[in-house]
């Protein structure tokens, strides 16, 4: 590895990607209700100490979509499918009460709605988006282009489709 590469740490660029959808939400009216995101919000009740990576909020303030970030090559990051990542992203948004949830591994993005409670965890996956690049770690996501990449092209398409899936159930704001 080179010594002269940098990294991200995944707090890191979920901050990122919390300022550019709160900047988004300024200025893409597309992107409703999407209005302003957060990062590592605490849950309540007895898991409490759980956190959810990231949580995305309507004009109100109002929760309305949270979920598990992880780097690509991590052993979490090494799919949005993994098994104990998409449970613990599904236990967070009961504990939040928040029907819609979401995994990322920053190369695939996969939407899950929580009120098909009655089947099969991965027939609850809505949709799924991929970047059109592979990012192998910490170091590629790091990488001004890429981060460019996500932030100005891959986030806006990516939460206007989403606001698209969402809205109906929101249809009160």
């Amino acid at each position: 590895m080179d010594s002269n590469r940098t990294g991200i740490h995944e707090v890191d660029f979920c901050g990122q990607i919390a300022s550019a959808v709160i900047a988004l939400g300024e200025k893409d009216p597309g992107i409703a209700p999407i209005h302003s995101a957060r990062v590592e919000g605490l849950g309540r009740g007895p898991s409490a100490r759980k956190r959810s990576d990231l949580r995305f909020f309507d004009k109100n303030g109002t929760l309305i979509l949270c979920g598990e970030v992880k780097l690509p090559g991590t052993l979490e990051g090494r799919s949005p499918f993994d098994s104990a990542l998409c449970q613990d992203a599904a236990r967070k948004a009961d504990n939040l009460r928040t029907q819609f949830f979401f995994t990322w591994n920053v190369n695939e993005f996969v939407l899950w709605d929580r009120s098909l409670w009655d089947k099969a965890l991965l027939d609850r996956r809505v949709a799924q988006w991929r970047l059109d690049r592979n990012l192998r770690d910490q170091y590629d996501v790091a990488r001004e282009d890429n981060l460019n990449l996500i932030k100005a092209r891959f986030l806006p398409s990516l939460l206007r489709e989403i606001a698209d899936i969402i809205s109906p159930a929101f249809s009160g704001d």
